[in-house]
């Protein structure tokens, strides 16, 4: 019977040295903070972490603890976490000490929850039946399938799913049918047909990420000893960011670690208030093994924000914790920005005006500063604000995912531009390259061998050679130096001739398909009005003639888990205007779900993400006529400060102004 080590006080004081932390990280000034208890238990708990608590670092203390003392050689610990960026903040975290940068090594095991999957389970079970694994990625494998549909069926298969027909080509059974192509009829020549097809991709060795879920599955049911080697491999299970863990997600690992006798020991953090998913493919959570069980810890101190915020983003959660806010000052008061039909586009502007009047040049300079919407992507034009580009009709959704999987190589280097600007490191340009060079390969026909690469750098300089290698790092090295310089011209008449010459050069023949040129082509938003707010790469500079403050924007999604120096949370419309729509939250006068539905439900999870990220401060962009002037007296007296945006100048043609 596996017994964990134990964790002293003296353990906990160790690591604060080793992490660089205040001795009183831990226990607070008055012993009193109860992560103290969290990072000494070693028995099964869930832990609800509230925005801001320190649950990753938490999270890397304890380890780092267990490693200290870890004394089997065969056995080890298995950490999961739901992306890649999570993983490697807690293995980066890790490493700078020499206990911790043990548990990178066999027998531990640190990745993605799809990454422990694919690895113990769903590779091996393939591979024993001599199907090929070529590619597990979802929206490579959705091409390849699509590209096998006849034209009438792709065109019926859109006008099914409102322009998305490639939704129907993933399967949730191991007979290659079920998911939504159910919905076409399971008796139908059309459900045949598209089933044919992703068992074909498959056969072939493409499959979406979410299929691994299934043939791992297939393993445990032909294999029922594999769980209990698993448990014997693995005794102690740390997973993070749980509450975003889907159904097919939550039975494996409650298959593998908990079902039936002796259970590991297993630790999950997250918070169900924040239970957003980020696939837009998973709208629900789990229901097999759901957060937060019944033996639970919960950590409602927030270090993050003060009080006020606290007090204004606790009423949205759908069962509030009562945050603390204790995090360090100044805090500036919350504001909303007012707006109408005539002045949306205003809205960034004032925010940017905001933001000068608040925070100093180097405040300006050196922190982050966003602006998010509940709708980010191209929708009707009615019902203003519907989502992003009424604020930035410039906008460009594609690029705005963390992961994103833009559909030209020109939004690949814009979204490592982005991710440059929010690192200040180099390294996301060289990945967004690498990324758009192997996507074009590909579109060329290069067959890539293996599974999608963790580093698309290293990987593609293992690819190209001889003249083709240098041209390709001659114009990595541009593109790295003129982050700001890179226009539609010198797009279409050099980098993209550099880039055709590249690709033509490795596969050994001239290119011309559709596929590939379209990807080649500079992509840009429609038509931008005049008088719009100036966007690039989903960057907004204010003021724009000598840009003093840069402002990302993005989904809300695409900021979780991230800490602003100062947020704004834009309207958008989805059955209704979100923030209008919880106008009672915000007044006050409902705190929690309530008998509320799940659509409610999801507007105040997705809102409580976004009013949870800043540090200093919270802005609200709503409607002029959501608020009665009564009801604008009780927003100032919960400490909101109310700015009117004055209609946006439009700029007139020569003469007319």
């Amino acid at each position: 019977m596996f017994i964990p080590p134990e964790i002293s006080a003296e353990d906990v004081n160790w690591v604060c040295g080793v992490m660089g932390l205040p001795s009183h990280a831990f226990t607070g000034l008055d012993g009193a903070d109860p992560r103290f208890a969290v990072i000494r238990r070693t028995d099964s708990v869930d832990v609800e972490a509230c925005p801001g608590s320190g649950k990753t670092t938490l999270l890397v203390a304890k380890l780092a603890i267990l490693a200290r003392r870890w004394r089997w050689s065969r056995s080890g610990m298995c950490v999961l976490s739901h992306t890649n960026a999570a993983r490697d903040e807690i293995a980066n975290r890790l490493s700078a000490s020499p206990e911790g940068a043990a548990l990178l090594q066999y027998p531990h095991f640190i990745g993605t929850i799809h990454g422990f999957a694919n690895e113990f389970l769903a590779i091996p079970y393939l591979r024993s039946k001599r199907n090929p694994i070529k590619m597990i990625d979802t929206d490579i494998a959705l091409s390849r399938r699509w590209a096998k549909v006849p034209r009438a069926t792709k065109a019926f298969l859109d006008r099914k799913n409102n322009g998305d027909g490639r939704a129907f080509l993933r399967y949730s059974r191991d007979d290659f049918g079920g998911g939504k192509m159910s919905t076409l009829g399971e008796h139908t020549p059309t459900y045949a047909a598209v089933r044919a097809i992703c068992e074909e991709s498959s056969r072939e060795g493409y499959f979406c990420y979410d299929e691994l879920f299934i043939w791992a599955g297939k393993l445990l049911d032909e294999q029922p000893a594999a769980a209990a080697s698993l448990r014997a491999r693995f005794p102690m299970l740390f997973i993070d960011e749980v509450q975003d863990n889907d159904e097919s997600q939550s039975s494996l690992l409650h298959r593998v670690f908990m079902q039936g006798a002796e259970p590991c020991r297993r630790q999950r953090f997250g918070d169900s208030n924040q239970a957003i998913y980020q696939s837009a493919a998973v709208t629900a959570g789990a229901t097999t093994d759901t957060f937060p069980g019944a033996n639970r810890a919960d950590l409602p101190n927030s270090f993050r924000f003060g009080g006020v915020t606290a007090n204004l983003a606790n009423p949205l959660g759908l069962t509030p914790q009562g945050l603390v806010g204790l995090g360090p000052g100044p805090h500036h008061p919350p504001t909303i920005l007012l707006f109408n039909d005539g002045s949306v586009r205003s809205v960034l502007p004032e925010y940017g005006s905001l933001l000068r009047e608040t925070f100093t040049e180097h405040e300006l300079s050196s922190g982050v500063f966003t602006a998010v919407a509940g709708v980010h992507k191209r929708s009707d034009d009615d019902r203003i604000p519907r989502w992003m580009g009424h604020y930035a009709p410039a906008y460009d959704p594609d690029i705005s995912s963390r992961e994103a999987y833009p559909s030209s190589f020109s939004q690949f280097l814009m979204a490592g531009y982005r991710d440059a600007r929010r690192t200040r490191l180099s390294q996301p340009i060289a990945r967004a390259v690498a990324q758009g060079m192997l996507e074009l390969l590909r579109r060329a026909d290069h067959d890539f061998p293996q599974m999608k690469p963790r580093n698309p750098h290293a990987f593609l300089l293992t690819v190209l050679s001889g003249e083709a290698l240098i041209r390709y790092k001659q114009l990595l090295d541009f593109l790295i130096m003129n982050i700001a310089a890179i226009s539609p011209s010198t797009w279409r008449d050099f980098a993209a001739v550099i880039l055709r010459v590249i690709a033509e050069e490795t596969v050994g023949k001239a290119i011309g398909t559709r596929d590939f040129l379209e990807f080649l082509a500079w992509k840009q938003p429609d038509e931008v009005p005049a008088g719009s707010p100036t966007v690039a790469s989903n960057f907004f500079a204010y003021p724009a003639d000598d840009p003093k403050v840069k402002i990302r924007l993005g989904s809300v999604h695409s900021v979780k888990g991230e800490t602003h120096t100062a947020t704004l949370v834009l309207d958008s419309f989805f059955h209704d205007h979100h923030l209008s729509a919880l106008k009672p939250w915000i007044l006050g006068g409902k705190v929690g779900k309530g008998a509320e539905g799940s659509r409610m439900q999801g507007r105040l999870k997705l809102h409580y993400v976004a009013m949870t990220r800043p540090a200093r401060l919270l802005c609200l962009a709503m409607r002029s006529d959501a608020f009665s002037a009564n009801e604008r007296v009780q927003l100032v007296a919960r400490g909101w400060t109310i700015r009117e945006c004055a209609p946006h100048a439009v700029e007139m043609p020569n003469g007319d102004g």
